[in-house]
Order: structure tokens, then sequence, then C-alpha cells
């Protein structure tokens, strides 16, 4: 068999594994409790007259699907929980008030509880544990409180302000004669203490296990090719001693140029010729001297010959 289509055969038995896998995988189914807005709260799939079967899709629905103070329940009481409250509360229609709840510590009051609205009335919805669709009502304590306490939140209900229905034409009266007892909300089935099979989580199938078949993938030998070892030749390198050649730089002489400069003339100032004064000098007259004259005696001139020159007396 081709390599190729050993992989294809390969894939396609992954795949129908994981088909399987995903095909029968356990689907969550109805649960015990669903969510309603404004405030969260939870409201009963497991009671069949609060959430009867639907006939197109077979699962429990909400008589209502909200539940805001405006809210007219088809049947009373209705019934909603906050998990973290180990009792759910009991709703009722009033005559133009809005919802009414039961609380066995605080008795009838209309609805919502002062912690489910913020400063400025507005709903502040609470907040549910991840596990709240699959929490129990018989683990929880509703079943045991409803069989116990319906009967005294409808008395009190009835006693009050609130459940007072004026006799004035006009007025919405609510469409039931009386109130839903235990066995109306929790069902032959839970009244009994047992939670309908319907509402219980699927049995786990397990995938089937498919075989599959390993084909060993077959190895192909690589072939080596010999690659041939070529010696590098050794070429023997002449060493001759380099001369050392002194540089000669020869360094370019730059004529300097010659700008001639330019002859100013001096200035010829003139000179002021100052007239000097010529003043008189007196003329003194020389003293005449009379200078005595004597008369000069006459030398005679010998000559020494034995000199042999001439002396003057």
């Amino acid at each position: 068999m081709d390599i190729k289509i050993r992989y294809k055969v390969i894939l396609l038995i992954m795949f129908a594994v994981l088909s399987g896998i995903l095909i029968y995988s356990p689907i969550a189914q109805a649960q015990y409790w669903v969510n309603l807005p404004p405030y969260n709260t939870l409201w009963p799939l497991w009671s069949p007259a609060l959430s009867p079967i639907n006939d197109i899709t077979g699962q429990p629905t909400p008589i209502v699907d909200s539940l805001a103070p405006s809210t007219i329940l088809p049947v009373v009481p209705g019934l909603t929980w906050d998990p973290s409250f180990p009792y759910p509360w009991l709703l009722y229609n009033t005559a133009g008030s809005g919802l009414a709840y039961y609380d066995p510590f605080t008795g009838v009051n209309l609805w919502p509880a002062p912690y489910l609205q913020n400063d400025i009335g507005l709903p502040q919805p609470i907040v549910l544990p991840d596990n709240y669709a699959g929490l129990s009502p018989i683990d929880y304590g509703a079943v045991s409180w409803l069989t116990s306490n319906l009967a005294i939140a409808n008395n009190a209900f009835s006693l009050s302000p609130l459940g007072l229905w004026p006799a004035k034409p006009g007025w919405y009266l609510p469409p039931y004669t009386q109130y839903l007892s235990p066995l109306d909300i929790l069902g032959p089935t839970l009244a009994a203490g047992i939670v309908p099979a319907a509402l219980l989580p699927p049995p786990i199938i397990p995938p089937p296990t498919i075989p599959v078949l390993t084909l060993p993938v077959p190895t192909l030998p690589v072939p080596t090719i010999p690659v041939p070892i070529v010696p590098v030749p050794t070429i023997p390198l002449l060493t001759a001693p380099v001369p050392i050649i002194p540089p000669t730089i020869s360094i370019p002489i730059i004529p300097l140029p010659t700008v001639p400069l330019p002859i100013i003339p001096a200035p010829t100032l003139p000179v002021p010729t100052i007239p000097v004064p010529t003043f008189p000098v007196p003329i003194i007259p020389a003293p005449t001297l009379l200078v005595p004259t004597a008369p000069v005696p006459t030398i005679g001139v010998t000559t020494a010959a034995v000199l042999g020159f001439f002396i003057p007396f």
C-alpha cells in the first residue's frame, strides 16, 4: 500500500473516533432551577404548577418570564429563591400594588426585598453560584419547607392589608379561586420525596472504543553518497625580506600671493610763516689800544757743520 493512502486511512479513523466522542457525549438536559430577571432569583423548574411541560419542546417552562414588581402571576403563590437563604419566598398578587412576598421572619411585604434594589430603587441582581441550576430541591430543603409553611404563608397573606381585595368594580381580580397546595406546587413525585426522572442528569454513556489501526511507517534508507576527499595542495610560500623604503613626502611650495600695497600720498600741510621780530642792535665802537712798538732783534743763522743740519738760532 502506498504511503499516502496509509496516511489517509489513519486520518479517516481518527476523524471517526472524534465524531463518536462528540455524538455520545452527555448533553445537559432540564435542570432544577432557572434564574429570572430583573433580580436574578431562581424559579423552580421542578414544580408542575409553576413550570408546566411545554407541548412543543417537552421541557418545563416557567409561567412568567420575569419577576418585576408589576408582574401578574397566573396562579398563586409563586415561588422564588436566593440560594444564600435557607428557605424560598412565596409570591402573591395584590390589588393594584404589584407583587408581594412572604418571608417567615419579616412577614408579608411588597416585592422585592430591600437588598435587591440599590439606593435609587434600581434592580441589584444577586450573584449566583456556578452550580445553581443543579441544586436539588430536596437536599436544600425546599420540599420540606413548603410542606410545613405553605398553609401559614397563605393565611398570613389573606389577613394582611396587601391581601384585602376591594369589591369596587373595575379592580383586577386574580384568575384563581384558591391558593395552591403543597401537592399542587410539588407534584406527586416530589411530594413523595422523589426527584422527577425528567430533571435528573442524563446517564453518562461512555464513548465507543474504536480500535485504531496502527500501521507501521516504512523507513526508507537514505542513500549515502561518498564524497571524495581531494587533498589541498600545499604551495610553499617564498619569504623574502621586504625592503624598508622610507617614505618621501614632498611638501609643495605654494607661492604667496603678492598684493600690491596702495601708495597713499602723505598730506602736505601748509606751514605757517611767523615773522621774526627784528630788534636793532646797538653799535658799540671798539676801543683802540695802543701797542708799544719795540725793535725786533735780528738773529743771525750759523751753520752747525758738526751736526750736519741747520739749526736756526
